[in-house]
């Protein structure tokens, strides 16, 4: 177990996360910095937080007050709050999603193993045995992961964990998960989604993607693509309502690195010329594509919960 240095800092970085944290209070924002995690709460402008000292910290999530990072090692790291023991969660990590309740990962192996519970000492259960996991996905009841060759299967999830794994989808190249919405990119370029639990019917209708998507998230109503023409001249983010109306018109233009998306908030990694930079910043809704506040000029990631 190690515990790390916790100190302020108005240093801007290199990763940003934002967290919805509960009902009515102000949401919470993490970055990596220089290899260090720092978080903020309130507005976008209040100062940082340092929570780690120079760890090499990369892939930083969190979810109500539950933070969790990977190190240079492939090791994964969790706390459960601010001032909380960070504890050493497993080794060999390659992707992991999380919940207040569940922490899900896949090992350099391709294998899926989920713990249960808020305790970070609790044991792991293992959720598939194959070489062949891609990217795992989680909601407060529900586990979904996209495998190598394209089969999107899941289940739901209970106290123990111990619930057999069942196809969704076949052909999906990305994914989004929400408390009430899943939602896939087919290989050809079709939009499939489907409300509440992941083994109700699909939406009878779908939308058409004209050009390849690079990322997807849903959150409420809303589903933003980013997407690009064939030879990587342009890269937007858009949104719309599901398979209702047309685009709402380029939210981020330009090029988009990565996007996270919170009910209130976008934060993008991208450069939209305002100022002309590839930079962190981050948009309160309405979602109009203006008033972009810079967030960083350096960075190399963003994430975020749907809490």
């Amino acid at each position: 177990m190690k515990s790390l240095l916790v100190r302020l800092s108005s240093l801007l970085g290199t990763a940003i996360v934002i967290i919805p944290s509960a009902v009515g209070a102000a949401p919470m924002i993490g970055m990596i910095n220089e290899s260090s995690v720092y978080v903020k709460t309130g507005a976008l402008t209040t100062p940082w937080i340092r929570l780690t000292n120079n760890i090499n910290a990369a892939s930083l999530k969190m979810y109500g007050d539950r933070v969790a990072f990977i190190d240079s090692g492939n090791n994964l790291w969790l706390k459960n709050g601010l001032g909380a023991q960070w504890y050493l969660q497993t080794a060999n990590v390659s992707k992991y999603a999380l919940t207040t309740s569940y922490l899900a990962v896949i090992k350099a192996d391709g294998t899926v193993w989920l713990k249960p519970g808020q305790d970070p000492r609790s044991p792991w259960v293992n959720q598939l045995i194959a070489d062949n996991a891609f990217q795992v996905y989680i909601s407060p009841n529900q586990l979904v992961v996209l495998k190598n060759n394209g089969d999107l299967i899941g289940k739901t999830l209970n106290a123990q964990g111990n619930l057999p794994m069942m196809t969704i989808a076949l052909g999906a190249t990305k994914a989004s998960l929400t408390d009430n919405k899943l939602v896939y990119v087919d290989t050809g370029r079709n939009v499939f989604g489907k409300d509440g639990n992941i083994f109700s019917a699909w939406w009878g209708n779908k939308k058409v993607i004209d050009t390849r998507t690079t990322q997807l998230q849903v959150m409420g109503n809303q589903y933003c693509p980013v997407y690009h023409d064939d030879n990587f001249n342009w890269e937007q983010l858009v949104c719309s309502n599901i398979f209702g109306g047309n685009w709402s018109g380029s939210v981020f233009g330009y090029f988009t690195t990565n996007f996270d998306l919170a009910p209130t908030r976008i934060v993008v990694k991208g450069d939209n010329g305002l100022p002309s930079g590839d930079y962190l910043r981050g948009l309160e809704s309405p979602f109009t594509g203006t008033n972009w506040v810079t967030l960083s000029t350096t960075g190399t990631e963003i994430t975020t919960n749907k809490e």
